[in-house]
């Protein structure tokens, strides 16, 4: 049934980068009511499996759709299908590479929660930055510098992640010396 839709076709929205997510969560709940497979479950064995075959595509489009990182890669695959699709590959941003050094450095030397915090809200300033400006590459189909902002938005992404497991544990061993 949705065989020939993009994730964009099958949420009815256009395909850009900024996704109206209210409005994306209430499609996603209207076609899960529609498609879930409990809706068949009196149904023979085939119906069973497409309800799940529909469900699991519907589930991958939303939690792609509703991921800016993983939403910026689709569309860049959707908009550019010959282009560069390697979201594992490096780019070498001298300066991006500098920062990476520095904040790991500073994430490996941090003894205490008060010293991951200020690496907490400079990432975050910093991925909302990019994800602005990897809006506007897109709305001007500049893909090649969306490409580079999603790498740097995906670096930022990794070190929040990074600094958020460290301060958990700094919280957790703190509690425990308490």
């Amino acid at each position: 049934m949705f065989k020939d839709k993009n994730h964009f076709d099958l949420f009815d929205l256009s395909p850009a980068f900024s996704v109206d997510l209210e409005r994306l969560e209430a499609f996603y709940r209207k076609l899960n009511q529609q498609f879930h497979p409990d809706v068949v479950s009196q149904g023979s064995s085939r119906e069973k499996l497409e309800a799940t075959l529909l469900t699991a595509q519907i589930n991958e489009a939303y939690e792609t759709l509703k991921t800016p990182l993983k939403r910026g890669y689709y569309l860049l695959k959707l908009l550019d299908p010959n282009g560069e699709t390697d979201q594992d590959k490096t780019v070498k941003d001298p300066d991006l590479l500098l920062e990476a050094y520095e904040n790991q450095e500073a994430l490996s030397l941090a003894k205490t929660p008060q010293d991951i915090e200020p690496l907490l809200e400079t990432g975050q300033a910093k991925k909302a930055s990019i994800l602005l400006k990897v809006e506007k590459d897109f709305d001007h189909r500049n893909l090649t510098q969306a490409r580079l902002n999603l790498y740097r938005y995906r670096y930022y992404d990794k070190l929040m992640s990074d600094a958020k497991t460290q301060l958990s544990e700094k919280l957790k061993d703190n509690a425990s010396t308490a």
